[in-house]
């Protein structure tokens, strides 16, 4: 048909600009052969060009245009936007679930999805679509719950954005350990408050950013670009109980174990690698005999030689992200 002819013509016209990846708004709503057209043409101008699907659920299962949609099978798109990894982060941190549930979203998606697929996931907190991820987690309400004049008169609670940003630090901390690639919604590392759109896409606030939160994201940005274990190692995750949930990751010698606590109190455990024996990589992870805490300098953790468990304290509504050291 004419429309894929002049798709392909676009592609062609943007490649020769440098452009190679592409992002399908609603791909749900796009029929499965235009997609894999697309993608065909894509992939003979570019066989590294990405072709990345807006799609709100899961997409091993999604059903839309009458059918079950074949998005995961490999032949139309690598991947999609993570919405449901960013939901059960929300909703575990705001104690909607706890981490069992989370645990069973964050393994069953795996499980579903292609490990390539699953890999280039575009994980998420926020985007033009969603609550600012500081509002969701400093309690606003549900997103459409009020007309745009009462979101306009919406005050936050000043001790439930300060509750708020201890969870967004847990949040990001979380997404920076998952395997997928973290993706940031501009303004959510600056700390931007908003509700429903418009108010969620307000323009960046030069000179007025939270620096602290800022600081934090861009220390986390160097933490996985430099710990080969959070930037490529392999993934298992631990409910060690209702309230606590934790990433192992490992590669070669390194070790990365993050914790985050949804509770409004300090939460104990001690886990071990018997912890983390679901999943496709349990056989290729385990807990480092020594870790130092990435945001507290001088604090150690080791190993009990009696239970090869680590003991740790989380912070209330906070996170620990613990790097292995070398016994000495």
């Amino acid at each position: 048909p004419d429309y894929v002819r002049f798709t392909e013509n676009v592609l062609k016209k943007w490649a020769g600009c440098g452009i190679t990846s592409w992002r399908l708004d609603v791909a749900d709503e796009l029929p499965d052969e235009f997609i894999k057209k697309l993608r065909t043409v894509l992939k003979k101008l570019d066989s590294d060009g990405v072709l990345l699907g807006e799609v709100w659920e899961d997409a091993s299962n999604k059903v839309s245009g009458g059918g079950l949609r074949k998005f995961v099978l490999g032949n139309e798109l690598d991947s999609v936007m993570n919405y449901p990894f960013r939901d059960a982060v929300c909703d575990f941190l705001t104690c909607r679930t706890d981490a069992y549930a989370l645990y069973e979203t964050l393994s069953g998606q795996r499980e579903r999805y292609p490990e390539p697929f699953y890999g280039a996931c575009m994980n998420l907190l926020g985007s033009h679509d969603t609550q600012r991820i500081l509002s969701c987690l400093s309690d606003a309400p549900p997103k459409d719950t009020l007309t745009r004049e009462q979101q306009a008169e919406y005050q936050y609670k000043p001790e439930a954005v300060v509750r708020g940003k201890r969870r967004l630090y847990a949040a990001f901390a979380l997404m920076f350990s998952m395997p997928q690639p973290p993706c940031i919604y501009y303004g959510d590392e600056a700390g931007m408050l908003g509700l429903s759109d418009p108010f969620n896409r307000g323009p960046y606030p030069w000179g007025r950013e939270d620096t602290e939160i800022r600081s934090f994201v861009m220390r986390l940005s160097a933490l996985r670009r430099s710990n080969a274990a959070m930037s490529s190692g392999k993934t298992a995750f631990a409910a060690p109980c209702a309230d606590a949930f934790a990433v192992l990751r490992c590669r070669g010698e390194e070790s990365a174990l993050t914790l985050v606590n949804r509770a409004d109190h300090a939460v104990c455990a001690a886990l071990g690698a018997e912890d983390f024996r679901e999943g496709p990589d349990a056989l290729n992870v385990r807990t480092a005999d020594k870790y130092s805490d990435a945001f507290a300098q001088g604090t150690v953790f080791r190993k009990n030689l009696g239970t090869g468990r680590i003991g740790v304290e989380i912070p209330p509504n906070g996170f620990l992200l613990l790097l292995s050291q070398t016994v000495e």
